[in-house]
């Protein structure tokens, strides 16, 4: 997920993406009423100066219903013959998703004229996209924006600052939080942990308009033909071993996978071009 302090700017492309859908979500939003969303319980962060989400829990995504039902559905599907698991996972309403949040912001009614607010249209959103998402250090975002040519392009930002400021206006996934950690011997800077909540990220996730179709939890038993002598094992929802954990789950519980990874990352922005190895989550999906 995002860098420290650039939360929202991963969000942009999505958003314009998505901006068919806000076009009709727009029109059809009645300004005076207000979305029921649950409070938000914002708190910030001393030392990021920054509000922090307290997600409440969100159920969209998954129409399963639990119930009895036969031990397996008979059929050919796209890997062959397949036992699905008897009682599927349950939900129990529905949450928000992540265009809600976008259209109830305080800028939402700007963007019933404007899909690319807080940016003035397409171009600039064009350029300020590129910029973000094109590794450059603030100093040389700044030294871009100071050329000639581009001074002459009727930009509503000029420094590496106000570009980042802009894009902070949109909602963002869950803030960044940190702590420093103390250590037994001296170090030449304090040891920080950069770090968000995990089941805030794993709440972003299922709540995108991106991943409604794309999250599997129905754990299933495939074979290659209709006398099951043969099993096919493609991913996780297809083993033994994720029928079993579903076996040991109370009726109509749900079991979310996750994955944990690390990787090298230079990080330029505001840090000096340091190196990073940050914790990555992400959902399974199909």
């Amino acid at each position: 997920m995002s860098q420290p302090r650039s939360g929202c700017n991963s969000w942009l492309e999505d958003l314009i993406n998505l901006h068919s859908a806000s076009i009709c979500a727009a029109t059809s939003i009645d300004m005076d009423h207000e979305l029921n969303i649950p409070d938000l319980n914002l708190d910030v962060d001393p030392k990021l100066d920054e509000p922090v989400f307290g997600h409440p829990s969100w159920d969209e995504g998954f129409q399963g219903g639990g119930g009895e039902g036969d031990s397996q559905v008979d059929g050919p599907t796209d890997s062959g013959f397949t036992n699905w698991y008897p009682e599927p996972p349950q939900t129990y309403g529905k949450g928000y998703t992540f265009l809600d949040l976008f259209h109830s912001d305080k800028n939402s009614v700007y963007r019933v004229t404007n899909h690319y607010y807080p940016f003035s249209d397409r171009k600039e959103w064009e350029v300020a996209l590129w910029l973000l998402h094109s590794g450059l250090s603030m100093a040389k975002i700044n030294s871009f924006l100071s050329l000639e040519m581009i001074k002459s392009l009727p930009l509503s930002f000029w420094s590496a600052k106000e570009l980042h400021s802009q894009a902070e206006t949109l909602p963002s996934g869950p803030h960044w939080l940190s702590q420093v950690i103390p250590t037994v011997h001296p170090t030449k800077s304090p040891v920080i942990l950069y770090w968000r909540n995990p089941l805030e990220c794993i709440m972003s996730i299922l709540n995108h308009p991106f991943f409604h179709d794309q999250i599997d939890c129905m754990p299933r038993r495939v074979y290659t033909t209709a006398q099951r002598l043969c099993r096919v094992y493609s991913e996780w929802m297809t083993a033994d071993d994720r029928w079993n954990m579903q076996s040991a789950l109370t009726r109509g519980a749900t079991l979310l996978g996750t994955i944990l990874s690390s990787d090298k990352t230079n990080i330029s922005i505001m840090t000096g071009d340091r190196v990073t190895h940050p914790l990555l989550i992400r959902c399974l999906v199909t």
